[in-house]
């Protein structure tokens, strides 16, 4: 297919002259930094919820990237075992079939849910989205050959692709999907997610920009991988894709059919599509590298990379939101407890409560484009810096990774100062507990020693306890003085003669 050549819309060197360059004000790295920094990678439920591949796919799941050859819509279970099919109703005049199976929700009807048709007031009837059926999707069994009269409260169903009702067939003639066959090992080659493998370990933020392939999916055509904390870059290249394009999504990726020519031509780009890039990404991301951006599951995704250490500013937001909402659902409940307790009324407090979620309701409708959750919105909001703004021009992928890469140092130095903060709290409480203790045993020591001072002498006669020493002394001279009186006496009765001591005896005794 011929398509108009674009003129170049990239201005900055690229390539191996790319490299180096500054583009963003450079980042103290510490242990501290990188401590704060790997907190804020997701858990495994996290990356799986926010869309990340951790394992090679499944037989299933690589069956799942299989397409209609005729819309490009990846296809259901049942388009993949086809089931005999019927002849659809009156007025399908081309002898178009339909599955006869009735399980709506699991065909690849894309199964309606409950939305209304409404009249304009031109006689035109519009048909809510969640009534239409996709252009090769299955018809219920029960809607077969009969129009639905909208009037008796039961809703048409159409294909999207001309809003037949489907009794008729679809413009295309085909009510179900033609899945694409693929070679022998094509399709498991295309998908083969691979983990990182070693390498020295960095910060870095990366940004892709991706086209669209002729089967509409998302084909790597630009990479940028800036190194956190000195702000250069590391690589930014155009990546020439294995296979046919059918548009280079300019709007968004900023790539134009004659960028990526030129690129070829001078070779600047890199050759051999994701494989090759990736292989470009592995000399500088290794398995304990932090990779930083803003939605990386879908860089990682048009890689085909593995990689669980991720620091995604979109998951830090989202997470940011949610402890919020839950702060204000927490305040509600609160606030409902003290109403109660001055003794409100069931009613009154419910109908409160209605107030309440009417004005969220109001809130969420008013939203302002600045309150979202894009890089732009974000680095708007928090950065005060205006991205994405080339209008025709596209995106900058740089630009995207810088942005991206500042988002999550803001969080990191706000992180930064609360331990700050709470690190000075806790030396104050511990200075403030050591002044309380030494101040206690000082009083302790003080009370002792009026105690001891105040204490009168004990009840044997003893010297008190300021007088011990002078007692000591006078009582062994005392206890000295009697011994040798003992000594004396003793030593002068054994001198005298016996029969005086008869006679001294027997005198006494008369």
């Amino acid at each position: 297919m011929a398509s108009r050549q674009q003129p170049s819309q990239i201005t900055q060197p690229m390539g191996a002259a790319a490299q180096g360059r500054q583009v963003a004000e450079p980042i103290v790295a510490s242990e501290e930094y990188m401590r704060l920094l790997t907190k804020l990678i997701p858990s495994t439920k996290e990356l799986i919820k926010g869309g990340f591949v951790l394992s090679p796919l499944t037989p299933s799941e690589l069956q799942a990237k299989v397409k209609c050859q005729k819309c490009n819509k990846k296809c259901k279970k049942d388009d993949r075992l086809p089931k005999p099919s019927a002849q659809v109703g009156e007025g399908s005049g081309n002898g178009a079939s339909a599955s006869t199976s009735t399980n709506g929700a699991n065909g690849a009807a894309a199964a309606t849910n409950g939305a209304a048709t409404t009249n304009d007031g031109s006689g035109n009837t519009r048909h809510d989205r969640r009534n239409r059926y996709r252009s090769h999707g299955k018809p219920n069994q029960q809607d077969k050959g009969k129009q639905i009269d909208a009037a008796n409260g039961e809703q048409p169903k159409i294909w999207t692709c001309c809003s037949k009702h489907v009794s008729q067939p679809p413009c295309s003639g085909a009510p179900a999907h033609t899945p694409t066959t693929y070679p022998p090992g094509v399709l498991e080659k295309r998908w083969r997610f691979v983990p990182t493998p070693s390498t020295p370990p960095s910060s870095s933020p990366s940004h892709c920009e991706m086209g669209l392939t002729t089967t509409l999916d998302s084909e790597l055509i630009r990479l940028s991988l800036i190194d956190f904390f000195t702000g250069q870059i590391l690589l930014d290249s155009l990546v020439l894709p294995t296979v046919p394009m059918q548009h280079m999504n300019t709007k968004y990726s900023g790539v134009t059919r004659s960028d990526l020519t030129n690129a070829v031509a001078t070779k600047t780009c890199i050759m051999g599509g994701f494989e090759a890039a990736r292989r470009e990404v592995w000399k500088f991301v290794g398995p304990d590298t932090v990779v930083v951006g803003h939605s990386v599951g879908n860089d990682l995704g048009v890689l085909r990379m593995i990689h669980p250490r991720v620091v995604d500013s979109l998951i830090i937001e989202e997470g940011v939101r949610r402890e919020k909402k839950e702060e204000e659902e927490r305040e509600v409940k609160r606030k409902m407890g003290e109403m109660f307790e001055r003794g409100m009324g069931v009613e009154e407090v419910m109908k409160w409560v209605e107030e309440q979620k009417e004005e969220e309701e109001r809130k969420r409708k008013t939203k302002r484009p600045e309150d979202g959750m894009s890089l732009k919105a974000l680095a708007k909001k928090k950065l005060g810096r205006t991205i994405q703004d080339g209008g025709k021009r596209g995106h900058d992928s740089v630009e995207d990774a810088v942005a991206a890469r500042d988002l999550v140092d803001l969080v990191v130095e706000g992180m930064m100062r609360e331990d700050k903060v709470e690190r000075e709290r806790k030396e104050a409480e511990e200075k403030k507990a050591k002044k309380e203790a030494e101040e206690k045993a000082k009083k302790e020591a003080e009370e002792k020693a009026k105690q001891a001072a105040a204490t009168p002498a004990n009840a044997s006669g003893g010297p008190g306890p300021g007088t011990q020493g002078v007692g000591d002394f006078e009582m062994r001279r005392e206890g000295e003085e009697r011994e040798a009186k003992k000594k004396t006496a003793k030593k002068a009765e054994e001198g005298r003669p016996p029969q005086r001591r008869l006679r001294e005896m027997a005198s006494s005794l008369c």
